[in-house]
């Protein structure tokens, strides 16, 4: 891995950790990262959540989808026993659970940006097919001790990815109410309150599609940026769209 400060990406052909088989095994690679001013985390192909801070490295622990809050790297993990649960670690310490989903429930995608951490859950479905995710839970963030989630909303659409966290928002996307267009949706965590932008269906234009790619880029109070493609025909053009939630209305959330 390189590092190199914004005004000087050039320097990034500079080495400052070089993998090792002792923490990303032959055939194994990173996926999932995320990244603070200090930290790096990301999940192995084999679930391992590894660490860097160069020139150091360890694994601190195992899961999916970490997320970095200056040097606490937090992740979602299921154990033997098919409970999941948000766990914690630093390079260097000891790795915590700070919250256990309650029996019957499956939670996945921890966000965390510094004021908050949020997650969705939904119901455990025993015959292996897809469980309905359609719950978001937040609670103030923290580092040591057990989560207390002191908001839990269950009208969210279930769009199979994590979303993302910022300033105290939470934006995914999904359908909107006619099932016909795309949307993304943005929370206010501290009140629950929700934007909503559906991607408009240009029939007169020949069938003109917007559509989301991805989890969105980032979430602030003031806006939502998130990687879109525009389809007409066979052509798609791939872009990033901006959403300025000030204009929007906001709804409150059941």
């Amino acid at each position: 891995m390189a590092t190199a400060s914004w005004g000087s990406i050039g320097d990034l052909e500079r080495n400052d950790w070089l993998v090792t088989q002792e923490i990303v095994h032959p055939g194994d690679f990173l996926e999932a990262a995320s990244a603070s001013a200090s930290t790096y985390p990301a999940m192995t192909t084999t679930g391992h959540i590894v660490a860097v801070e160069p020139p150091s490295a360890a694994i601190v622990g195992d899961g999916g989808e970490p997320v970095v809050v200056g040097h606490s790297v937090l992740w979602n993990w299921a154990d033997a026993s098919g409970s999941t649960a948000v766990h914690v670690s630093t390079l260097g310490g000891s790795e915590t659970e700070l919250y256990r989903a309650p029996s019957g429930t499956h939670l996945y995608g921890v966000r965390a940006d510094g004021a908050w951490i949020a997650w969705r859950a939904g119901a455990d479905d025993t015959s292996g097919a897809t469980f309905p995710v359609n719950e978001l839970w937040a609670a103030p963030y923290a580092e040591t001790g057990l989560l207390t989630p002191q908001r839990s909303w269950t009208d969210l659409v279930n769009s199979g990815r994590s979303g993302a966290i910022g300033d105290g928002m939470f934006a995914y996307d999904g359908y909107d109410a006619t099932l016909a267009e795309y949307a993304m949706y943005v929370v206010r965590l501290a009140d629950g309150a929700r934007f909503e932008y559906a991607l408009p269906f240009d029939a007169a234009a020949g069938g003109v599609q917007w559509g989301i790619a991805t989890d969105p880029a980032w979430v602030t109070r003031d806006e939502v940026v998130f990687p879109a493609t525009r389809s007409h025909g066979i052509e798609r053009l791939y872009t990033a769209l901006r959403i300025d939630l000030t204009a929007l209305t906001p709804q409150p959330l059941p």
